[in-house]
């Protein structure tokens, strides 16, 4: 039964797989815009720390011995969070770039593949998603060139 299911499962074609690679750089561009802003949220926590620590030991009016403690707390906060974004960021950065030389090393192979045929076609500047409804128009438009493509072939025999 399940070998049923799979021989009735459409393939992948070229768009859904290019819609899929896209989903991965959103993926990971997601993440290192949230990591530059726990970054920003920890250095502004440091700053804080430090002017609240800084005016205990300083001696200002106001400062009590409190304000020590909490400027510690926020110290170690920020310095966390700094460390951690700055740690996801890189981990982001590293994956874009897999993902890219794997994108480049997959489109080398399709390329010698297909005899030098992708050379010559024009990929697309920004790939975007694509609803059910494009899917399907897509799909028909692939249909509709391989049944001209067909016919164009009996023409000719």
């Amino acid at each position: 039964m399940e070998e049923q299911k799979k021989e009735n499962l459409p393939e992948n074609t070229e768009a859904e797989n290019s819609l899929e690679d896209t989903s991965e750089a959103q993926k990971a561009a997601q993440p290192a815009g949230r990591s530059f802003l726990w970054m920003l949220a920890g250095v502004y926590l440091l700053y804080t720390g430090y002017s609240l620590a800084a005016a205990v030991i300083r001696g200002e009016e106001g400062a009590t011995p409190i304000f020590l403690l909490i400027g510690i707390v926020f110290l170690t906060i920020g310095a966390g969070l700094v460390f951690t974004g700055g740690k996801n960021l890189l981990k982001a950065n590293k994956m874009k770039q897999e993902l890219e030389a794997g994108k480049s090393a997959g489109m080398a192979g399709a390329e010698a593949a297909a005899g030098g045929e992708l050379k010559t076609e024009e990929q697309p500047a920004v790939q975007k998603k694509m609803s059910i409804a494009d899917r399907a128009n897509l799909a028909k438009r692939l249909d509709e060139e391989e049944a001209s493509s067909e016919e164009e072939e009996e023409n000719q025999k």
